[in-house]
Order: C-alpha cells, then structure tokens, then sequence
C-alpha cells in the first residue's frame, strides 16, 4: 500500500498479463487508466440506479388513459354480446319448469290410457291451473296436453306456447313436444323443437 490515493491502494496492478491479448498497464500511466476505469464504473452503477428509479415510478404511475379506454371498450363489446345469450339462458330455463308442471297431466293421462287402452277419453276432466310460470293452457279430452307462458316477470318472460301429444307404441304412451310458432324454438328444449 502507498499511503497516497486510497483509489490507488484500491486497484492493485498484476505485473503479469491475465491471459493472451489483456494485460493491465504496469506502469504510472496504468494508475491513471486503473482510476479512469473505476470513475466509470462508478458512473455507470450511478446511471444503472437513476434508469432503476425511472423505470420504478413508471411503474408507480398507474394507466394511461388510452389503456383505460381500451379496457372499458373490451368490457362494453362482451357485455353486447353476454347479456342477449344470458336473457336467453334465463328464458329456456323458466320454459323448462313450464313443461316439468305439465308432469302430473302427463301422469293422469297415461293412468287412463293404461286401464282403457285407448286416448279417446284421457284428457277428460283435466284443467289447467294458472300457477308458477303457467300462463294459461288446457287438456284435450285426446289427451294432448297445451300450457302457455306469458311475457311477465312472474312466468317465462317471453310468450310461449307448448304443446305435449300422447301417441301409445308398443302399450306404451310416448310423448310428443312441439311448439306453436317456430319463432319460438331458442326457448325451448331441444326435445320440443319441431
């Protein structure tokens, strides 16, 4: 150590080249090479911290606008799209209860045909009741059973008429389900579209 230039004791200078083609200088003149090589690489991790400390509050700034735009336009053309298929959704889920209350109907008139043997009859004395989604409907003394749905809140939300015919096949009653309009088959279950 030199007790001068605490920078000078800091770089020790080999007298020998490291490897073929790089060598320090070993003279006075590589003192002052050695300093300028450490000044900048003192300036150069003083510019690496300022570059980190930019880059950090960019980060620390939050969203342009145009970035905040083009999120709320995403958002705007999914929910065009979402909420049209979800009222559907909504609407074939309410018809499918529409056709589950027609179940005690289907029931009494496959009882009947069961101990007469024949349709003739089956619907006779059957009525329908305007409860839960059922709008309206009645039963045909053949046994074919109609239930309506209405445009309310309180029933299906669109109008929609089913219809269930009984047929007997092989002894037993086989149902049919159809609906009044074709306009009306995005609301009903794939069974009932024909």
């Amino acid at each position: 150590l030199s007790g001068g230039d605490p920078l000078e004791d800091a770089v020790r200078v080999p007298k020998k080249p490291l490897a073929r083609g790089v060598s320090f200088c070993t003279n006075r003149a590589a003192t002052s090479c050695a300093k300028r090589a450490m000044v900048q690489l003192l300036l150069l991790l003083v510019y690496a911290q300022e570059v980190a400390g930019e880059v950090m509050k960019r980060i620390q700034a939050g969203f342009t606008l145009i970035e905040l735009m083009i999120v709320v336009a995403i958002i705007g053309i999914l929910a065009a799209v979402a909420l049209p298929a979800y009222q559907n959704y909504t609407i074939r889920s309410r018809v499918a209860e529409l056709i589950l209350q027609t179940s005690s109907f289907k029931t009494s008139v496959s009882e009947k045909v069961f101990n007469d043997g024949t349709l003739s009859s089956a619907g006779v004395g059957l009525t329908v009741a305007i409860t839960g989604k059922v709008a309206g409907g009645s039963v045909m003394d053949t046994g074919t059973i109609t239930v309506m749905g209405a445009n309310t809140t309180t029933s299906v939300g669109t109008s929609v008429t089913i219809i269930l015919s009984p047929v007997i096949s092989g002894g037993k009653v086989i149902w049919a389900c159809s609906t009044a309009t074709v306009a009306q088959h995005k609301y009903v279950p794939y069974s009932c579209r024909h």
